[in-house]
């Protein structure tokens, strides 16, 4: 069977048509030979023209992709270019509606003085150094922000320019949507001298007068006239800080009267603060109560009454404002007190609670964590009082080594005040470490300093200085000096009290010792202090059953508190449970590494419950650490029967 043909639709071939292209011999004919020539030459120039065209359409797309590109490059350019001219438009309008800043433009100034060199843009810039000083010598705690007109540290002097320029437009900008203190002036004479007028904005003029001489005198009263007329509250803070007490009391008391909730606030604490430093401490307390009343929580007021009770020794109220003042000033601190303030109000709140409970552990760390941040001494906290702080924390915890090295690293000043505060800190470490005879040797020191501060330092010397210089006179024996000085001091000061008890208890009074410490406890429940005294007074008279629950109730109060915590350890010593002790001292020791007398007594205990090999250990630390006298030689006792 034939096979079948691929393609069945096929034709077949003309018989008749491949006859006409052969010859008889199967060769093909010229005609047709040439034909197919020309064919094939058709062919050819069709396919190179149609790969000339292929190649012209290729390079044609490519010209016209690179175009669209190009195109495509310049739209994006151009948006760009647009974007950014809006960005920079909405930047300049934005910047210069939130401009805030104090413009002073060239003054008018008489030919003769300009040929002198005192031109209209000379006087202009002397007036602007005159209002930056005015600046600099105002400390306040407070945040520009919350001040109606601020301008802050911004104060500049325009000389307008020539032409159109972008600095001319920035400068209508600023003119027409900011809220620019614009200073406007002029110099000019009169029969009798010269006359400085300056005028803000388009209020009415200020003018001052006097001789050619007293120019630069006349330009710092014009810089006053327009701190006080611009910024009355940083005005009234200057006039404070410069110690222009009158002024500064009239300019708080204008504020009060007529401004804004925020002045008045400020107002208020403003005026608390330059009643405190003239010792008026119930007017003081009267303005910062004022404060609170514009704005009830205003943490600043409540630590200011803090500082006035404490320095009256109302330790009870002291303590409760404190606390108050702590808790508001945590977290999201009030957005009133300016940025670089914040850190130090915290911290410094948080410190003097922590010296209200006895706690100097947690002072030290706080005073510590204020030195280490440079910037506040920029703004009047001086290096020097918290080193100070510093050192009567150590005295706190007993370590008079570190005490020592804190006031070796001070450097020599000729400053009288700092001498005197660096003596008055000498003193409270003297106390707290119990060093009396150092007191009594720099007892006129200190008392000529207190001298010298007036009302305030009176009240220091009636509540603090006056109980513990009596207590010093009753350790050296002299009872009488004593009585005559602790009877001198306010009834309603709870330091007074404690040294009353603490002063009968050396006279083995022990009726009059417990009234004293009965009367500090009532009045200042919530502090350690009273109770651990009145537990010392207890085991002094061999009441051990009852000084115990004194140094608990001590402890309670303040758990950071070494000493009543070794005292109850002496006390469970005396009742001989020494093992009980031991636990006591341990807890004491995480509070007061360093106290000599701690680690004596802790190796006493371990010679009694049969541990002398730990208790050598105790023996060498306190030797190697500060002792009284009497330890000294009760340490010497100690290792020549136990080795």
């Amino acid at each position: 069977m034939p096979e079948e043909t691929p393609h069945e639709d096929r034709q077949p071939v003309d018989p008749s048509a491949v006859a006409l292209a052969l010859d008889g011999k199967g060769t093909l004919d010229p005609r047709a030979a040439a034909f197919l020539e020309k064919q094939g030459r058709l062919v050819d120039l069709q396919a190179e023209e149609l790969e000339h065209e292929l190649n012209l359409r290729h390079w044609s797309l490519r010209v016209r992709h690179i175009s669209d590109i190009l195109k495509l490059s310049f739209e994006l350019a151009g948006a760009l270019i647009l974007t950014a001219i809006v960005i920079f438009i909405s930047a300049s309008v934005w910047s210069a509606s939130r401009d805030q800043s104090l413009v002073i433009e060239a003054f008018s100034v008489p030919p003769d003085l300009a040929t002198k060199g005192l031109t209209g843009d000379t006087v202009a810039t002397r007036l602007l150094d005159r209002l930056a000083e005015l600046q600099a010598q105002t400390v306040s705690g407070r945040a520009a922000s919350t001040y109606a007109n601020n301008w802050g540290d911004d104060i500049k002097v325009q000389i307008p320019d020539t032409g159109v320029s972008i600095g001319e437009l920035n400068r209508y900008l600023r003119a027409w949507l900011g809220h620019q203190t614009r200073i406007t002036g002029n110099v000019f004479r009169t029969p009798t001298g010269v006359v400085v007028a300056v005028r803000i904005g388009s209020d009415a003029g200020i003018t001052v007068s006097g001789t050619d001489v007293d120019l630069d005198g006349l330009i710092q009263k014009a810089a006053e006239a327009v701190y006080r007329s611009t910024q009355p509250y940083r005005y009234a803070r200057y006039l404070y800080n410069a110690k222009r007490s009158k002024e500064a009391e009239a300019a708080f008391l204008a504020l009060i009267a007529n401004g804004s909730q925020q002045d008045r606030t400020w107002a208020y604490d403003g005026l608390g603060d330059l009643y405190r430093s003239q010792g008026a401490l119930e007017k003081a307390r009267q303005a910062y109560q004022g404060a609170l009343a514009v704005q009830p929580d205003f943490g600043v007021a409540f630590g200011d009454l803090a500082v006035v009770d404490t320095l009256l020794a109302h330790d009870e109220s002291a303590l409760d404002y404190r606390k108050k003042a702590v808790a508001l000033n945590q977290g999201d601190v009030d957005p009133a007190i300016a940025e670089r303030f914040r850190f130090y109000v915290q911290a410094h709140g948080e410190q003097q609670l922590a010296v209200q409970l006895g706690d100097f552990e947690s002072e030290l760390k706080d005073d510590r964590a204020i030195e280490s941040r440079t910037e506040l001494i920029q703004v009047g906290v001086a290096q020097e009082s918290v080193r100070e702080d510093e050192a009567e924390a150590f005295a706190g915890l007993h370590d008079a080594g570190a005490v020592r090295q804190v006031f070796a690293g001070l450097l020599p000043v000729d400053d009288p005040v700092v001498n005197f505060h660096r003596e008055r800190s000498r003193a409270n470490c003297d106390i707290l470490l119990g060093q009396w005879p150092d007191l009594l040797a720099n007892r006129a020191k200190i008392d000529a300093g207190l001298k010298s501060l007036g009302a305030a330092g009176t009240i220091t010397a009636e509540r603090y200085f006056w109980p513990d210089l009596a207590y010093a006179f009753a350790q050296s024996g002299d009872m009488a000096s004593a009585h005559v000085l602790i009877g001198r001091t306010p009834a309603d000061c709870i330091l007074c009290l404690r040294r009353r008890g603490s002063i009968d208890v050396l006279q083995k009074n022990w009726g009059g010792a417990q009234y004293w410490f009965a009367r500090a406890v009532h009045d200042a429940p919530s502090l350690p202090f009273a109770y651990a005294d009145w537990g010392a007074m207890l085991m002094a008279k061999g009441d051990y059953e009852g000084a115990i629950p004194k140094f608990k109730s001590a402890n309670e109060k303040s758990p950071h508190f070494a000493d009543p915590l070794e005292m109850w350890g002496e006390a469970l010593m005396l009742k001989n449970r020494s093992d009980l002790a031991l636990e006591k001292f341990a807890e004491a020791d995480k509070f007061a590494p360093n106290w000599g007398r701690l680690h004596l007594k802790w190796g006493e205990a371990l010679i009694y419950v049969g541990k002398p090999d730990d208790a050598k250990k105790q023996f060498q630390i306190a030797q190697s650490l500060d002792l009284t006298t009497a330890e000294q030689s009760e340490l010497a006792r100690m290792k020549g029967l136990h080795g």
